[in-house]
């Protein structure tokens, strides 16, 4: 099955929306850093799927910049 966040990655790539896919890759950064400092209780299942839907929109960013990537890009796709 298709993880939801490909299908909303993918609207926002043919919306030419690369703000909101920067968005969605901070705000899932930001989950996987607050979980992995989070003790008492086991987070590598959600751990593991916030790090595919980074892979995702991470490889969504690079529609808006096929050739040379600029260095914001290089550190948004950076993980």
């Amino acid at each position: 099955m298709e993880p939801a966040i490909k299908k909303i990655v993918d609207t926002y790539v043919k919306l030419g929306n690369r703000r909101a896919i920067e968005d969605l890759l901070m705000h899932r950064r930001r989950l996987s850093i607050d979980l992995r400092g989070r003790s008492g209780y086991d987070f590598s299942r959600p751990i593991e799927q916030i790090d595919e839907e980074i892979r995702i929109i991470a490889a969504a960013l690079q529609a808006f910049e096929p050739r040379g990537q600029s260095l914001a890009t290089l550190s948004l796709a950076a993980f």
